[in-house]
């Protein structure tokens, strides 16, 4: 990791990647690095879905 709550390229497609389930036909645009959105097809409509940032509470982790 690089910059603190930040994930570097490596760490991702090494880590976070493999884990991330099948490819599917309505996931437009899917996880990436340094890509804070997504699109998804829902009914012939793309829907943009935003997850910046994403904070994770220290006392819920690991629960």
């Amino acid at each position: 990791m690089t910059d603190l709550g930040k994930v570097d390229r490596e760490f991702f497609d090494e880590q976070i990647y493999p884990h991330l389930g099948a490819d599917r036909q309505d996931v437009t645009l899917g996880p990436q690095h340094g890509v804070d959105f997504g699109v998804v097809e829902i009914g012939g409509e793309a829907v943009v879905l935003a997850s910046d940032p994403i904070s994770l509470v220290p006392a819920l982790v690991g629960r």
